[in-house]
């Protein structure tokens, strides 16, 4: 009797070790996981402290990687981003009422953002505070560095004869040389100032310097089209509303804004996921 009791108890005790030892690993894996994820979080404050340090060295000169922007430029560009959301954009409404984005409002506010803009990076800047106001709603984005990417993409899908006729005005005002010289402007500019970060951190850390960053970026300046804006902007692009998409509000539609060339797309029907 004597000998079950105790090996009752020694069970026990086994598995009471043993549920300590799997509780140890687990609690020792969450403290693990608990520790990387700190470590980048300082990791990404050191690198944005390391950002804003490269900016306010800059001129605005060298922030002016449209071209300078004078600030009627500007504000026609946002003029034109408003009336083509009023005109165009079927969630003005419901951005209204579901998220508080109210565009009459916004259009307000942000033209005295943008009056008080000192070059094209923070005027990119607020445009990208403006559009985030909608909360990505219809998938309202403004483009970025994939300009490139997306319009090729969108030129390969076009040469398909099913996609012709649907896709090559997309091409059309897609592919002009504001777009283009904005958008290589833009790659070039981020990876000056990528370069610059890199350098900031080899001088604190004591590493190598980013040189191939430099040539990359020396690379995108020598390829860049050569651009008079007042000839280029010919007042012709647009909103281009994709009315035969696949009913589920899945297509897209790009408004270009006719001075800085940047793209804005959305979805032109409800719907969407």
């Amino acid at each position: 009797m004597r000998k079950k009791i105790w090996a009752g108890i020694c069970l026990v005790l086994t598995m009471a070790v043993a549920g300590c030892g799997a509780g140890g690993r687990q609690y020792g894996a969450v403290e693990t996981q608990k520790a990387q994820n700190q470590q980048e979080a300082a990791g990404t404050q050191i690198a944005e402290a390391r950002r804003e340090q490269v900016l306010a060295e800059m001129s605005d000169e060298e922030k002016n990687w449209m071209g300078g922007l004078s600030k009627e430029q500007r504000l026609a560009d946002l003029k034109s981003l408003c009336d083509g959301l009023r005109d165009n954009y079927p969630y003005v409404k419901l951005a209204k009422r579901q998220i508080g984005a109210d565009l009459e409002v916004l259009e307000t506010e942000y033209r005295a953002k943008v009056e008080q803009c000192e070059n094209d990076d923070a005027y990119f800047e607020t445009l990208l505070d403006f559009v985030g106001e909608f909360s990505g709603m219809g998938h309202l984005e403004l483009w970025g560095r994939r300009y490139e990417w997306e319009l090729a993409s969108i030129q390969k899908a076009a040469k398909e004869p099913e996609n012709r006729e649907r896709l090559e005005p997309y091409v059309d005002a897609l592919d002009n040389p504001v777009s283009h010289r904005t958008y290589a402007s833009m790659t070039k500019y981020y990876q000056d100032v990528d370069c610059r970060m890199e350098e900031k951190r080899a001088d604190e850390g004591g590493g190598d310097r980013g040189e191939s960053t430099v040539a990359e970026a020396n690379a995108v300046e020598e390829a860049m089209p050569k651009l008079n804006r007042e000839e280029a902007a010919d007042g012709d692009r647009g909103l281009k509303k994709d009315t035969t998409g696949d009913g589920s509000g899945t297509g897209l539609a790009y408004l270009i804004l006719p001075n800085s060339g940047l793209v804005v797309q959305y979805s032109p029907m409800y719907g969407t996921e």
